[in-house]
């Protein structure tokens, strides 16, 4: 047994021999591992458009550097490009240098912005720490659009006057598309005026929300002739029309509003009336919308509500489930019957 136990570690190493000798030899060669260099520094590019943002806004980029290698740098040049419908607002903001940091030189025009910042006293080279820098653009475009902001270049020169190598891009939230600042506007239907001259009104609500106070920064609706926001109704009688109901309808009446019915801390009602009505009914068809244009001079364009249709009947009909005047229930029998 001892002799076996023997034979077989000699041929163990024998084995491991013939094999250290085949390798000095050449005979079998291993793949060299490459040394990969990790990045100088990390520097990211996003704003706070969140994925959108409406003409007119601003929207901030902020360009943070960090993992900055311990040898520390003395200047950063980044290039940006921009989309044809942005106005850069020259607003570079550095937070977090230390003293003796500045920016150096901001340039910018035919879709490309130059931020260059340094040591100007050359005495506190950035080591150890992260720093930020934003800017704003101003958003001057149509709706639908996609706008972004991307790096071009990044040049970092280190403590010791040499160029980094390698410095890490990212992007995060860069690109967005653009919207108009259209309130909404919402149909309620109708209600009547039940004295001796009977009446149809068409309403509709504008909510009072942050798109409502863009165009109307004092929160309460007020607008001249040549204002960028208008509020409108749309209504024709039924038999007259034909296909989709819009303002180029032919013999729909449109109504401009020049004054609210009402209004709430909530929203502002519009009603547009038809006096004496006398065929009880008659179905009128009717529809909010709202004139907008994204830019003084540029050309309106239109969005719409809901589309309903009414008779005086109808509203008599449904105002009766619920009056409990005997008065106004003997008045809003008279368009039943």
């Amino acid at each position: 047994m001892k002799k076996r136990i023997l034979s077989v570690f000699l041929t163990v190493v024998l084995l491991l021999s013939s094999t250290c000798i085949a390798l000095a030899a050449g005979g079998v060669e291993l793949p060299m591992v490459p040394i990969v260099d990790s990045p100088f520094a990390v520097i990211k590019l996003s704003s706070d458009a969140d994925g959108y943002a409406y003409s007119g806004d601003n929207v901030v980029f902020t360009t943070s550097v960090t993992d900055i290698k311990e040898v520390g740098f003395s200047k950063i040049t980044v290039d940006y490009t921009y989309s044809d419908g942005l106005d850069f607002n020259d607003d570079v903001r550095v937070i977090g240098l230390p003293d003796g940091w500045e920016i150096s030189e901001t340039s910018y025009g035919n879709n490309r912005l130059t931020v260059v910042i340094e040591d100007t006293v050359g005495e506190n080279p950035v080591t150890g720490r992260s720093f930020d820098f934003t800017f704003s653009f101003g958003v001057n475009t149509i709706s639908g659009s996609q706008q972004s902001v991307s790096f071009s270049k990044v040049e970092i020169i280190d403590a010791d006057g040499k160029k980094a190598s390698r410095v890490s891009k990212k992007v995060d939230n860069n690109t967005f598309t653009t919207q108009a600042s259209i309130p909404t506007v919402n149909n309620i239907g109708a209600s009547l005026r039940i004295n001796n001259t009977p009446a149809l009104r068409f309403g509709m609500t504008v909510n009072k929300d942050d798109v409502f106070t863009r165009a109307f920064p004092s929160g309460e609706f007020a607008y001249s002739a040549n204002a960028d926001v208008k509020f409108g109704m749309l209504v024709i009688e039924e038999s007259k029309l034909s296909g989709e109901l819009t303002v180029t309808t032919s013999d729909v009446t449109r109504v401009l509003f020049e004054e609210a019915f009402d209004s709430t801390s909530n929203e502002v009602i519009f009603v547009h009336t038809i006096d004496n009505v006398n065929d009880y009914t008659k179905n009128y068809v009717f529809r909010p919308f709202v004139m907008y244009r994204e830019s003084a001079g540029a050309q309106y364009q239109y969005s719409y509500g809901e589309v309903e249709t009414r008779s005086a009947r109808y509203v008599a009909q449904e105002e009766l489930r619920s009056e409990t005047s005997n008065k106004k229930i003997e008045m809003l029998n008279k368009f039943v019957d």
